[in-house]
């Protein structure tokens, strides 16, 4: 029977029964539909990949337009990356950047379009890759104290003997590796958001004879040197009354000068407990010498806030080394600069600032130190030092302000051992508490000093135990890690 003589509902009966060519029908119906849905998985997938490259090549031209060392405008410096990345088809890109004297943010949007090959069978001829990206840089403010051991110990090598000026003296590595140190810290850019303080010590620390004046408001008892000395009660954080403090008096503890001549270490090494004072630049003064010692040019003293990485290294160039290892005192003279507790006895002492090169503190950093929770400032303390803490020493007769020719047994403890390890580890705990990162360096030191050095830091990983050859490379990493906290901080 011919289809055309049958009826409809027979017609479609038997096409439902119908076997013979029903593959190939449906093979017909669906082809479309399949290679849409397989080759649009293609499309997507190119679509997938242009999003990925666009997006990274985005984030990298970002990243790098927000870098406050960049010197080309950020649209320029992202369409670099994007050209780089992106390399078939064009892109329209938006930037808005917003630059600050301390910080640099810069967003992007970015656009591109993929034709298809498929997905163009229902319609879509084009796909549209969008890719967002912003960063900000901030810089972060820098305040460092440094804390240099000056104990007459540096003058000797590694085995404890004095091998001449020119020989492998512990201050001849030091200088050098402090001196990079400065460079690195506040290398060109760094200086406008970067201070030092340097604080040399012995047995005390000098802080020089125009901030002494100043704080202790002109109550010296000598002319010699100008440390204060500070009691039991004063290592905690904050600031000492100072114009009730004492003066140090002018003493010598071992290193007596004649043997120090004899040996051939005057050249190197001063005999008192405080650092003295060669050039004193107070109004209506001149230098006054003992017979024999230093050069005007020579004071090691606390420099104050400064960013002159020149002037610093000078300073560093001219200490020489005197008698003591008083730590827990140049502990407290470091955290007291970072303290913003001070910042009124530094302003006080303003008024002598064109007569005193370690007090011209650059007008920029007139409210530092900044406070210790700013969140826009990171403090530290970089401790190095040779020996073990001593005691404190003085002179058994208080009336005497200047004693030359003190041989060690005219003098008795302020304070022990016991008490000024007690103290300086006390110190590094209210510097650690108040978020100060310590680095410690023990440079050839015994087991003693380093488990100070050690307790001291902020981490064992923060705590440098080295010898001659080494002390560059721990100047080096410190400050290799201060630039990495500042920017992950």
């Amino acid at each position: 029977m011919h289809w055309r003589s049958m009826k409809p509902s027979a017609l479609r009966s038997s096409f439902l029964r119908a076997k013979a060519g029903s593959i190939p029908v449906m093979t017909a119906l669906m082809l479309v539909p399949m290679i849409v849905i397989s080759g649009g998985a293609i499309d997507l997938i190119a679509h997938e990949r242009l999003r990925s490259v666009l997006q990274d090549g985005l984030d990298r031209g970002v990243l790098a337009a927000a870098s406050l060392t960049q010197t080309r405008p950020p649209r320029e410096t992202i369409e670099s990356f994007l050209k780089a990345a992106v390399t078939k088809g064009s892109y329209a890109l938006d930037v808005k950047a917003d630059e600050l004297s301390n910080a640099k943010r810069v967003e992007a949007s970015a656009t591109a379009v993929t034709d298809t090959a498929f997905l163009r069978l229902i319609g879509i001829d084009k796909l549209t890759v969008e890719a967002h990206a912003e960063a900000e840089e901030k810089r972060k403010n820098i305040e460092i104290s440094l804390l240099l051991d000056m104990s007459g110990s540096m003058r000797f090598d590694k085995s404890g003997s004095y091998p001449g000026p020119s020989g492998a003296m512990r201050i001849n590595y030091l200088r050098p590796a402090a001196k990079s140190f400065m460079d690195m810290v506040l290398a060109d850019g760094a200086e406008d958001y970067t201070t030092v303080s340097i604080v040399p010590y012995a047995g005390q620390v000098s802080i020089g004879p125009v901030l002494f004046d100043a704080l202790a408001r002109n109550r010296r008892q000598h002319d010699r040197s100008s440390c204060f000395q500070f009691g039991r009660n004063d290592f905690t954080l904050g600031v000492p009354d100072f114009a009730n403090l004492p003066q140090t008096q002018h003493f010598t503890q071992a290193n007596h000068h004649d043997a120090l001549k004899k040996a051939g270490e005057a050249q190197i090494t001063e005999p008192w407990w405080c650092p003295d004072d060669p050039h004193d630049p107070r109004p209506g003064t001149t230098p006054d010498f003992v017979a024999g010692e230093g050069k005007d040019t020579d004071r090691t003293s606390v420099s104050f806030l400064s960013n002159d990485r020149e002037y610093l290294k000078r300073q560093i160039d001219n200490y020489k080394l005197y008698d003591g290892t008083g730590t827990p005192i140049a502990l407290k003279w470091g955290l007291l600069l970072l303290d913003p507790a001070i910042q009124p006895m530094l302003r006080e002492a303003a008024r002598y600032r064109a007569l005193s090169e370690e007090l011209d503190i650059d007008a920029r950093f007139s409210n530092r130190p900044a406070s210790f929770t700013d969140p826009d400032t990171m403090k530290f303390l970089v401790l190095m030092t040779d020996g073990a803490i001593s005691s404190q020493r003085i002179p058994k007769d208080a009336s005497k302000p200047v004693q030359y020719y003190n041989n060690g047994s005219l003098n008795t403890d302020l304070y022990s051992v016991g008490d000024a390890e007690r103290f300086a580890a006390a110190l590094c705990t209210a510097a650690k508490q108040k978020n100060v990162i310590v680095f410690t360096i023990g440079f050839d030191v015994n087991d003693t000093a380093a488990k100070q050095m050690s307790n001291c830091a902020s981490g064992a990983e923060r705590f440098y135990r080295v010898n001659a050859l080494d002390i560059q490379d721990a100047f080096k990493s410190i400050a290799t890690a201060i630039q990495k906290i500042k920017l992950i901080g």
